[in-house]
């Protein structure tokens, strides 16, 4: 019995924590709402992406980089002790005990030092800004998973209502044929397309809980967590037309695009790199100090101290070395001056070697930034036109569908009087539900069109307000746009009008 209560609370436990665990993964929603937006959905992408947090880590990195070419500019320092005995067999024994602290301050380099702490400022910069695109990369493929889940829901709700529709016209065609005013070949190729409308459904469902599972397993959820996303209205979307002629457009996306101010910081990274070895012969020069006492008992008392200058430089692959220093006795009882030099020769045989790859490598930096502005130039110029085909493309197929579904209830009427046959019918019947998923999936492929050219112009996803996307509120935001037809009369000038405007852009 103790065994089974301890199992009992453990299993409590283990269900209490799960769902803390899932509560602190999602914003909290009421019961009777658990429907998620996309913009919570991209803060719990952030929270839980493992790219992120390694930029994350690399910034800190960059950071202590940063702070430790500090140091190059700061003295150093050394602390000694040194002691000596001598035994010897004939006379008495010698020591002497020495502590000395040194200090160097280097205060000429050729601006080699100066060089590389810019070079870890650029490296930082570098970080943030693959941090910053990584976030939107981030935003836009959460956009284009909720936006395929969307669509799913959208296609089953077309099915259904495709499914009602011969639901309702199965029920009117039975009661025809027991009227005798329809046969029965008719009534079994009404069935047969029936059953085909419920595997369409069920197929689509299938997707729909596969693409939502997916979804799932990349914000790491738990398979049984309760999960669903606002529905989108994106029915407006195409109304409004967006001015890209103007050239402050490009200006604009030639300043802002990550792209681009990458490859502008690679060539100023790549240009204080050539400098540090274009002048690697310059000296190193240093001024050294040292103060020390020393004696033969401990604690020494005698004092001493001493400043100095130290030259260092390469020469054709030797380093020569050569320093001069002032000696003096805290008594001031002794002083003197010191002086030597020195030279590793052909240390360095490969001296021209990091020069010549830094040269290359700012000829390639500056040859990318070149491509760069150019492949932004002609991208923005092929936007343009694009972005006219596919609005025009999303208004024309919003038209085209609202005059499929008049001429769909128009055949159905026909089929009722007898003047088409079930052939016909079914035929619109299938060309009407084409119509509505083409529909559904044009606006969602125009909203991500539009996310892309945001992203081609140096923007953050929404800042060119061209998409009114806002919550659905009701649930038939799968039928088109355009009001319905009245007296069979159509939009048709408005469009035309609208057609040749979008022709002249193009």
């Amino acid at each position: 019995m103790k065994l089974m209560s301890h199992l009992m609370k453990t299993s409590l436990c283990i269900g209490v924590s799960a769902f803390l665990l899932f509560g602190a993964a999602l914003p909290a929603k009421n019961d009777s709402d658990q429907r998620y937006s996309i913009e919570d959905i991209e803060s719990l992408a952030e929270k839980h992406s493992i790219t992120l947090r390694t930029l994350r880590l690399e910034a800190e990195l960059a950071q202590i980089n940063e702070r430790n070419r500090l140091r190059d500019f700061f003295p150093t320092l050394s602390l000694s002790y040194r002691r000596n005995r001598t035994i010897a067999q004939r006379d008495f024994d010698t020591g002497s005990n020495s502590v000395q602290l040194s200090i160097s301050q280097p205060i000429y380099d050729g601006g080699r030092s100066l060089l590389a702490h810019e070079i870890a400022q650029l490296d930082s910069i570098l970080n943030s800004e693959k941090m910053r695109e990584t976030k939107e990369q981030l935003r836009f493929q959460i956009r284009q998973n909720c936006f395929e889940i969307l669509q799913s829901e959208q296609n089953i709700a077309i099915l259904k209502e495709s499914l009602n529709q011969y639901n309702r016209f199965r029920e009117i065609s039975e009661v025809e044929y027991r009227n005798g005013n329809t046969s029965l070949l008719d009534i079994l190729e009404i069935r047969n397309q029936l059953q085909q409308r419920r595997i369409e459904l069920l197929n689509e469902e299938a997707a729909y809980q596969s693409k939502l599972a997916a979804f799932k397993l990349m914000l790491r959820l738990p398979d049984d967590a309760p999960f669903a996303l606002k529905r989108l209205d994106l029915r407006a979307a195409g109304n409004e037309q967006l001015d890209l002629q103007s050239d402050s457009i490009v200006e604009r996306a030639l300043e802002r695009r990550p792209d681009i101010r990458k490859a502008r910081l690679d060539l100023y990274r790549a240009h204080r790199e050539y400098k540090i070895t274009e002048y690697h012969f310059l000296p190193t020069v240093s001024l050294t100090g040292n103060y020390g006492k020393s004696g033969n008992d401990w604690p020494p008392q005698s004092a001493e101290w001493g400043i100095g200058i130290n030259v260092t430089m390469n020469i054709l692959g030797n380093t020569v070395s050569t320093d001069y220093r002032y000696l003096n006795s805290a008594q001031e009882t002794s002083k003197g001056y010191s002086s030597g030099a020195s030279a590793t020769v052909y240390d360095k045989p490969g001296y021209e070697e990091p020069h010549l790859r830094n040269e290359i490598e700012l000829l390639r930096a500056k040859e990318k930034l070149r491509e760069t502005e150019q492949s932004i130039r002609n991208e923005l110029k092929a936007l343009r036109g694009e972005y006219a085909r596919k609005r025009a493309s999303l208004r024309l197929l919003d038209l085209s569908t609202a005059v499929r579904e008049q001429r769909f209830r128009v055949s159905e009427q026909l089929y009722r009087n007898g003047e088409i046959s079930i052939d016909e019918f079914n035929k619109q019947e299938i060309q009407l539900q084409q119509a509505r998923l083409s529909l559904v999936q044009e606006r969602f492929q125009y909203a991500l069109f539009i996310y892309k050219m945001e992203h081609s112009l140096g923007l953050k996803i929404g800042d060119l307000g061209e998409l009114p996307i806002k919550e659905a509120e009701g649930d038939d935001i799968w039928r088109p746009n355009t009001p319905p037809p009245e007296n069979d009369s159509l939009p048709l000038p408005y469009f035309k009008e609208e057609n040749e405007e979008n022709d002249e852009n193009l």
